[in-house]
């Protein structure tokens, strides 16, 4: 059986739903690990996490549950799985379970043993496992089971719509415009990228979206380039951080605003209030396979982008840049070449 189980392995692509969609499936086991033990997997665990865009309250949670051992279980067949490590650096999405049994164990049931951890936050399971036979991280998320109790306290209010209604400067409105990969080519733009590439920060540094902004509005507009086709979903939030003041890009304070769906372009505003309270906005891609620009930050494995609301010598940080009428900035993002993947 040993034999059998350490044969096979690995991810392959299922289908694809749409070019923004992909949906793996986990077929066999054991060929492709992603970690040399279960130690390098539990360290490497908070930026896989990340990556999988985990709330970070969550992450610190499983990060400390992870310091003692987990529960003994097994990935049986069926499961769905929010992500999955693979390999050197391979990280897949939207996974399901369908292990391929050889021909003569077609009577079989296959199931690799695993060890979980799992905690709860605002009435969701959040589970990280590590399988015992490649070390290859995965998560999932479930909804916790109702308590039969009476609750100590009454439920939070259910979160209400975004809605912000005024005019500037009551209200400020942030553009996520995604250009096709084509914009990747325009000139300087390679360069740049290659730069912001090797930054631990965004303050004063050079970054695609900020340098070549007017170069590519002037490319749209003469036909050089699309907006992106390709639906693309991030996550936007508002955030504390020392960089205004000290030149550390940490996160000290982070209050989510919305999950979004860009296709092209899209806006979203904010009030006044929030300009004045955080430090930034902070737009994360979901998908960072499917985002060229801006390039992975070294600070959090991440393609996002800081808009800054407060900047030394400035009343409203980015905000009072001229280039853009006031209150109305625009964050450039580029695709990736959306390219067909095959069967492993």
């Amino acid at each position: 059986m040993t034999k059998i189980i350490t044969a096979v392995l690995a991810f392959a692509i299922a289908a694809l739903a749409s070019p923004a969609h992909v949906v793996a499936t986990w077929e066999h086991f054991g060929a492709d690990p992603a970690y040399r033990s279960r130690e390098a997997a539990i360290a490497d665990a908070p930026r896989v996490l990340r990556l999988a865009v985990y709330p970070e309250s969550v992450i610190s949670l499983l990060t400390e549950a992870m310091k003692n051992p987990g529960v003994e279980t097994h990935v049986t067949n069926g499961m769905k799985l929010d992500f999955m490590r693979s390999g050197k650096s391979a990280f897949w999405r939207n996974v399901v379970v369908k292990f391929k049994k050889p021909p003569r164990e077609e009577s079989m049931e296959y199931s690799a043993p695993s060890e979980e951890w799992t905690v709860e936050l605002n009435g969701t399971k959040w589970t990280v496992g590590i399988p015992k036979v490649c070390n290859n991280t995965y998560g999932k998320r479930s909804s916790a089971p109702t308590s039969t109790q009476k609750p100590s306290a009454a439920p939070p209010a259910p979160a209400k719509p975004r809605f912000i209604i005024g005019v500037c400067p009551n209200v400020y409105t942030l553009e996520v415009k995604v250009h096709e990969n084509r914009a990747f080519y325009l000139p300087g733009v390679e360069q740049t990228h290659a730069q912001e590439e090797r930054g631990v920060v965004f303050v004063g540094k050079q970054h695609v979206s900020r340098t070549h902004g007017p170069q590519l509005r002037k490319s749209l507009a003469d036909g050089g380039h699309q907006h992106s086709k390709t639906p693309q979903d991030f996550r936007v939030s508002l955030i504390m951080t020392p960089e205004i003041r000290t030149g550390v890009a940490d996160i000290t304070d982070e209050q989510f605003v919305a999950d979004i769906t860009v296709i092209g372009s899209r806006e979203i505003d904010f009030s006044l209030a929030e300009i004045d309270k955080w430090d930034a906005i902070r737009v994360v891609a979901v998908k960072g396979e499917e985002v060229r620009s801006p390039p992975r930050f070294a600070g959090t494995g991440l393609h996002e982008m800081r808009f800054f609301n407060k900047l030394s010598g400035t009343e409203h940080g980015e905000w009072d840049n001229p280039v853009q009428r006031e209150c109305f900035k625009t964050e450039h993002w580029i695709e990736q070449p959306v390219v067909p993947k095959q069967n492993q």
